[in-house]
């Protein structure tokens, strides 16, 4: 690859990354303020990983995973439920193309740069 190319690679990348982590932090702290439950899975999770912390490596690793699933189902249930307000689903939007942007980048160019 030459120089160009790299440079216009790493604004792709640098854009997927803003697009998805802006996007990704809206949701997180709409859902948190919007609902309850959100805020509730989000201390359990916090504790549940410092927990792990003490624990073996392979029961920390199933603890955050089941955490981690649990934690996606309750932002799942509160997209469902408010997928009509513009700040859910222009944010949905955004954390979707930014996802696919970077699913694309990775595809392609993975076998590129060494």
């Amino acid at each position: 690859m030459s120089a160009e190319e790299v440079k216009t690679l790493t604004w792709l990348v640098a854009v997927v990354i803003v697009g998805l982590s802006s996007s990704w932090f809206v949701l997180v702290m709409q859902a948190f303020f919007d609902d309850k439950r959100i805020a509730l899975v989000g201390f359990s999770g916090g504790a549940l990983a410092a927990l792990s912390m003490a624990l073996s490596e392979t029961l920390a690793h199933i603890i955050l995973s089941i955490a981690a699933v649990v934690n996606l189902g309750f932002i799942a249930m509160f997209l469902w439920k408010n997928y009509k307000k513009p700040v859910i689903y222009l944010t949905s939007l955004v954390f979707v193309a930014s996802l696919l942007g970077g699913v694309w980048l990775f595809s392609t160019f993975s076998g590129q740069i060494a």
